[in-house]
């Protein structure tokens, strides 16, 4: 049998390093942001720092769904027409442009949002309730399987009837599904 304090210990483990990932995180961006504004705001400032970012940057907007910052300009196509040019902002962070730097501002907003969030959710113990809760699910979203497939549901409710059978095995001091397939596997 499992020791409850190592489960413990397990759980204030993990717990401590989600708080820490996301509180980094969160540094991290507002630290990007703090010196981009430095940067608008000065123009005799280099942009190799903020250019060297950009990566760092984008792995962020990955990890936090953001979105990319897409803006469209006119340019001049000949003979008197005029087409479209559509660009990233974060792949322009070193424009000196209002458009961009507003873009580049509600990006690391809505990232700086996302941060704070999991944070906070990471010493809310509902979270935690719901993860166990759906676990299949999550090790699915992990590993890119949808949520909505079928398989991930029919997962979930044997997740729930085992929980459930083992919390009844635990109540009631009878044997539990666990020990019963390690008796058969004998």
């Amino acid at each position: 049998m499992f020791p409850l304090w190592k489960a413990v210990v397990a759980f204030v483990v993990l717990l401590a390093a989600r708080l820490l990932h996301y509180q980094t995180r969160l540094w991290q961006i507002t630290r990007l942001r703090r010196r981009y504004f430095e940067y608008l705001g000065d123009e005799k400032a280099s942009a190799v720092w903020l250019v060297e970012q950009i990566s760092s940057f984008r792995r962020m907007i990955r990890e936090c769904n953001a979105g990319a910052g897409l803006l469209t300009r006119a340019e001049e196509a000949g003979y008197g027409y005029i087409r479209p040019v559509r660009f990233a902002a974060e792949e322009n962070l070193a424009l000196r442009d209002a458009e961009v730097a507003h873009v580049v501002d509600y990006i690391m907003l809505r990232i700086q949002g996302h941060y704070r969030a999991e944070r906070n959710r990471t010493l809310s113990p509902l979270y935690w309730i719901e993860y166990v809760a759906f676990l299949p699910r999550e090790v699915a979203r992990y590993i890119g399987v949808g949520s909505e497939k079928p398989v991930v549901r029919v997962s979930d409710v044997a997740w729930w009837v085992l929980i459930a059978w083992e919390v009844v095995a635990w109540i009631t001091g009878k044997g539990s599904l666990l020990g019963i397939l390690r008796t058969v596997a004998k």
